[in-house]
């Protein structure tokens, strides 16, 4: 039974750290996580290889540990993962393109004044969207609002 536990802490410890690398906001971080989680695999292995069993006790009473402190964060993990996997899986809109804009507020985030042109708007998104993609290091957040404002202008426009 004490094995069963310790085999789903190990287990549940690898998906938080699997989503923790996953979740990285940019390439290089997503890298730097992915080597430590591969450099911590590689040091289990190795022990259990060399045969220091008495080593891993210690190794597997800290997860433990740490798996109890992160309980409370389960529930919250939980929901950002189906969170993500329900935007994936066809969600139209994510939480920060649900919030109503203004048009107002849509000139302000482009860097535009009232009565643009259609093709100002055009520019003015293409030049923040190659900024602040998230595939160059930007935010999801700021792209999703950048492409909101432009939605709402070019739908008056």
């Amino acid at each position: 039974m004490l094995y069963l536990f310790i085999i789903i802490a190990v287990g549940a410890v690898f998906l938080g750290m699997r989503h923790l690398v996953l979740s990285a906001p940019d390439p290089l971080t997503r890298q730097r996580r992915r080597n430590w989680m591969l450099a911590g695999v590689g040091g289990v292995l190795v022990l259990l290889a060399l045969n220091r069993s008495g080593m891993l006790a210690p190794l597997l009473g800290g997860l433990l540990i740490l798996l109890v402190r992160l309980v409370p964060l389960i529930p919250q993990l939980l929901k950002t993962i189906l969170a993500e996997h329900g935007n994936k899986a066809g969600g139209t809109e994510s939480a920060a393109t649900s919030a109503t804009m203004t048009d107002t507020e849509a000139l302000e985030i482009l860097g535009l004044e009232a009565g643009c042109s259609r093709q100002a708007v055009l520019d003015a998104h293409r030049r923040l969207i190659h900024k602040l993609h998230p595939d160059r290091g930007g935010s999801d957040y700021l792209a999703a609002k950048i492409n909101q404002a432009r939605d709402i202008l070019l739908r008056s426009r």
